[in-house]
């Protein structure tokens, strides 16, 4: 049974949602400033095509060893892979569906 633990932190304290804080920090530094919307479905689709085109694809992140969210995910599923091969259980199988991941 999992317990829900509810959140210590009060309103303003950036502990709780600190990865939140720095993906807006550096979606704002990085993109949003440098940009002149004319629309908000015009800011819609370019804070859209920055984060699923550049910023999951391309851009490096420190906590994942400065690789790509993208590149990260591919070298877990290639681990995950590995490490069904080795079992018992599917010793004997050549393929497994893998769990579709977001990237």
């Amino acid at each position: 049974m999992e317990i829900v633990k509810l959140s210590m932190s009060s309103t303003g304290n950036c502990f709780d949602n600190a990865a939140m804080e720095s993906f807006f920090h550096t979606l704002k530094t990085e993109h949003v400033f440098f940009q002149d919307f004319k629309t908000r479905g015009e800011a819609v689709q370019s804070i859209f095509e920055y984060v699923e085109i550049f910023y999951n694809r391309k851009r490096l992140h420190s906590t994942l060893g400065y690789m790509s969210p993208h590149e990260f995910e591919k070298q877990e599923q290639i681990k995950f892979q590995e490490q069904l091969e080795n079992t018992e259980l599917f010793a004997s199988t050549k393929e497994v569906n893998l769990p579709v991941c977001f990237v």
